[in-house]
């Protein structure tokens, strides 16, 4: 049996010879796939070299014979005849990459191979059928012990942007889409998990959706690199990794080779500049089935979360929040649900499920239902324990002033400072507080949930007026219930805008920030003295709201703190427009001027101003509690965030954000 052999002379009569990988690119080579030129070392060679393999015990390193290694240099002489670069060697294992199972990633790759170091990574190939997470995948399908190996080599591509296709989604949630996963550079992160790719769902020639991932990583790209990962450029970090035509190019291969195959194909690809290489097809296997989480009953969306937080939430953001959310709700593919038979008993009503539904949704109020006279006694009984545990807090939010909130600055970090409070348990004391008798100001996340009763406020507001003063437009009541001046995040956009103007007297951060030019504003930074006006601003822009972010209750999302380049997006979206900033108390004053005359009477008035005023101080009490109650989100991260570096350190993590 040949020890050596070109990529395209195997196919898949060759599969005991060459294992599942070789036959499939042998096979799409021969079909006119754009594959790359290779070579695949037989597994007649591993047999050579291995020729006691049947065990689940690794064998010893061997020593490649010189009859063996004399032939090898020659073929890739011959092959690869005037070719300077790097190669790609690959694992390509027998019984891989059938209908039944495909080892995806179980077995190694090697990037950036010099001819010299080929023989050493053609056997770190070899050893590799013997990795644990292999032996532990061959043990889970009661495969029994490894047969052979075969190997791959190939010239190394200089990917600009790489990932999968799924011919058909595989998960069975959008039946008749295709689905791309792809990222900047090499595709090995997002094949072994280290990188969140960005996701096409792709129906005949319509991108039906696309999630766009923050891409902070990518595979080392320089051959000798000693980092396992660089960092994505900024700009690039946010922005799609395959323009549409790009997207259509990769379906239409994915589709041709699940024909060709006769069964639907999980591809791997990458884009050198311009051109699409096709890397492997293998069937997609039934692992890549989605498993029922949905747990039995009836569950409804919570309408309020989701409105704001389209996203689900990372599976460890989604565990922590399962720690702390009532049993009347849970985590569902991270997004939180309603059990629709619990609330149901909650409610003095008798109403079928689609109206409960249709009530939990917000589509319809929970008026003109028969009363369910039989459970009133226990919920009243229900509602006075409720208010004897709790009503003394909400008594207590109802005079806070501003500057006392404050106070929560100083419980986060006394947590910071506790090494014995991991990430669960900083969660628990931050979210529930610490006794009756602590200062109100330890329950944030309570003292905001209290402030939502403004909309109570606001209800009585739109009645009173439409009978006091039914000529008053009702688009001008947002302008009577803004908050009071001392709100954070009213002070936020102003500081933000003082920033902007500070930017504009320095005519090369400006141009840089106009332009979106982020190594340039790196650079212009970077260089400038730390007591330069601008510098010092943006500093301590980010020591007051360094803590905020977009999206703020996912823990995996970096904070302003951590990437600045955040807050320059906002900058850069300020500068567009240099409009004059609405003058918002003026405006509160006409309308509430206007208001006065429509209404007349005095003590109308009078009740009028007494609901305005709560609404404006609960308003500013959601707002200015949030702005602390996010500190705990900071938090929380900053210990998973040690954690992981822990886990990174002993091997249990590849690289950063894993642990999410």
């Amino acid at each position: 049996m040949e020890w050596i052999r070109k990529l395209n002379e195997v196919s898949r009569r060759d599969v005991e010879q060459v294992g599942g990988k070789a036959a499939h690119l042998g096979e799409l080579c021969q079909a006119g796939f754009n594959v790359p030129v290779g070579l695949v070392v037989t597994s007649a060679a591993f047999v050579e070299h291995f020729p006691v393999a049947a065990t689940m015990q690794p064998a010893a390193r061997p020593q490649l014979t010189k009859a063996f290694s004399d032939a090898l240099q020659l073929a890739v002489a011959q092959t690869f005849a005037g070719f300077a670069g790097t190669f790609a060697v690959r694992s390509s294992a027998l019984g891989e990459d059938d209908k039944a199972r495909s080892f995806a990633g179980q077995h190694d790759t090697y990037y950036f191979i010099s001819p010299a170091d080929l023989e050493k990574a053609l056997i770190d190939c070899w050893m590799s059928i013997w990795n644990p997470h292999a032996l532990a995948y061959r043990t889970t399908l009661n495969l029994g012990p490894p047969a052979a190996m075969a190997v791959v080599i190939q010239p190394m591509l200089a990917a600009t942007s790489s990932g999968v296709c799924f011919s058909d989604e595989p998960t069975g949630r959008f039946v008749g889409h295709a689905l791309i996963e792809s990222t900047w550079g090499l595709g090995a992160a997002l094949v072994d998990g280290r990188v969140s790719p960005d996701q096409f769902f792709v129906k005949e020639t319509t991108v039906a959706h696309r999630k766009i991932a923050r891409k902070r990583f990518r595979v080392a790209t320089l051959p000798g690199s000693d980092r396992r990962l660089d960092p994505v450029p900024t700009h690039l970090q946010a922005i799609s990794s395959l323009t549409d035509e790009q997207i259509f190019s990769i379906c239409d291969q994915a589709a041709r080779a699940a024909t060709y195959f006769d069964s639907p194909q999980d591809v791997e690809w990458a884009f050198d500049e311009n051109a699409l290489f096709i890397l492997q097809s293998r069937p997609i296997t039934g692992e890549y089935a989605a498993k029922q989480t949905t747990p039995p009953g009836k569950w409804v969306i919570f309408k309020p979360l989701v409105e704001n937080f389209h996203e689900p939430l990372t599976p460890m953001t989604a565990n922590l929040f399962a720690k702390l959310l009532p049993p009347f709700g849970r985590m569902i593919d991270g997004r939180y649900y309603l059990n629709l038979a619990m609330v149901g008993k909650c409610l003095p009503i008798r109403a079928s499920d689609g109206d409960l539904a249709e009530i939990l949704l917000l589509r319809q109020p929970a008026t003109g239902f028969p009363i369910a006279w039989a459970r009133l006694p226990a919920l009243l009984l229900a509602g006075a324990l409720t208010y004897l545990s709790t009503g003394i807090l909400w008594h207590r939010t109802s005079r806070i002033q501003a500057q006392t909130l404050d106070g929560f600055r100083a419980l986060v970090q006394t947590c910071r400072a506790d090494a014995g409070l991991d990430a669960k348990a900083t969660f628990i004391r931050l979210f529930y507080g610490s006794g009756v008798i602590a200062p109100i100001t330890n329950y944030m996340f309570q003292i905001n949930v209290s402030a939502g009763r403004y909309f109570l406020y606001l209800s009585i507001l739109e009645k009173l007026i439409s009978r006091f003063a039914p000529d008053f437009a009702t688009a001008k009541i947002g302008d009577l219930v803004r908050g009071e001046s001392d709100m954070h995040s009213s002070n936020m956009v102003r500081d933000l805008d003082s920033l902007k103007m500070l930017a504009c007297e320095y005519d090369a951060i400006r141009e840089a920030i106009e332009q979106k030019d982020p190594e340039r504003l790196a650079t212009e930074i970077s260089t400038a003295p730390a007591d330069h006006p601008f510098i010092a601003a943006l500093q301590e822009f980010l020591d007051r709201y360094g803590h905020r972010c977009i999206k703020e209750m996912e823990l995996a999302t970096p904070r302003w703190r951590e990437e600045p380049a955040a807050v320059i997006g906002l900058l850069q979206a300020s500068l567009k427009s240099f409009n004059k900033s609405l003058d918002t108390r003026s405006m509160e004053l006409a309308a509430r001027d206007e208001l006065h005359q429509q209404i007349g009477s005095r003590w109308k008035r009078y009740i009028v101003d007494r609901i305005l005023q709560r609404i404006r101080y609960y308003v500013t009490l959601r707002e200015n509690s949030r702005y602390y109650h996010t500190m705990v989100f900071d938090l929380v991260r900053h210990k998973l965030k040690l954690l992981e570096r822990d886990l990174i350190y002993t091997g249990q993590l590849k690289c950063a954000d894993d642990i999410f």
